[in-house]
């Protein structure tokens, strides 16, 4: 991971160069992956936000640095005319530019894996190193998943789970659009409703449903049956038992925040 700003500098001009032979070669490309956001605009997008955190930072890309091979080489110089220099002090690490150094990410294996088991498994490694990676790196591994054929079906598990939440509105609009690698999900959970009586208008209503991703569906799924001191050392299942549908529907939408696809 590079650990200067001028290292995150240097990556976003490869990036945007990188992204326009991108647009240029997308007619030789043999295989087209119908993904949510395809690499071009992802490293456009890179590279704009890393341009904004340094101009934030204090740091203008245009201004000329100290040549390599003097003292102080290879920084910016103060103002364009003067001869003194600025350090960054930002490193690269959790969260684009603060925290510790990231992990390494989860090895891609070269052959789909043996059972659908171990490929779950790969996608949810990959899926969750990627939402706690910064952008360059993740960019750099996505780049990596999308060159192998056999992931081209379960890229969009992926894409999706690494997408920012949405707004109620929002998700619940999704759910007229089913896509690959998203699961429609009950806000109320529609098992337990219907043993409480509930009623299938109110549990398949359009406002108790929402499209999320199908990994963050699973761990809400093991969440929800999963013992929690915050309900009394019941699953949030079991303490639902018997509670009013205002109550189901707060835990259920306290759960969509709680795994980030809903806005809070």
């Amino acid at each position: 991971m590079p650990r200067t700003w001028q290292a995150h500098l240097e990556i976003a001009k490869a990036i945007r160069t990188l992204a326009a032979r991108d647009e240029e070669e997308q007619p030789r490309r043999h295989i087209e992956y119908a993904l949510p956001l395809n690499t071009r605009d992802l490293a456009a997008e890179i590279a704009r936000e890393i341009l904004q955190d340094l101009r934030k930072a204090g740091f203008n890309p245009d201004e000329p640095r100290v040549p390599r091979g003097q003292p102080g080489g290879g920084r910016w110089t103060n103002d364009g005319t003067s001869g003194a220099t600025r350090t960054p002090t930002a490193t690269a690490g959790i969260g684009h530019n603060q925290g510790p150094p990231l992990e390494e990410p989860p090895a891609i294996p070269p052959k789909p894996p043996a059972t659908p088991q171990a490929l779950t498994a790969f996608l949810k490694a990959a899926a969750y190193w990627l939402t706690s990676a910064g952008k360059v790196a993740a960019a750099r591994y996505l780049a990596r998943l999308q060159m192998l054929v056999w992931l081209t079906q379960s890229l969009p598990y992926i894409y999706a789970y690494i997408y920012p939440p949405k707004t109620l509105a929002e998700l619940q609009q999704d759910a007229l659009n089913p896509q690959p690698g998203y699961n429609i999900h009950h806000i109320v959970e529609q098992k337990s409703a219907r043993d409480d009586k509930f009623s299938d208008d109110m549990i398949d209503g359009p406002d108790n449903l929402v499209r999320i991703p199908t990994l963050r569906h699973w761990q809400i799924t093991t969440w929800y049956q999963t013992q929690n001191k915050d309900f009394g050392g019941l699953s949030p299942r079991d303490y639902l038992q018997g509670k009013s549908w205002d109550e189901r529907r707060r835990v259920g939408l306290d759960a969509l925040i709680k795994f980030g696809v809903l806005k809070p």
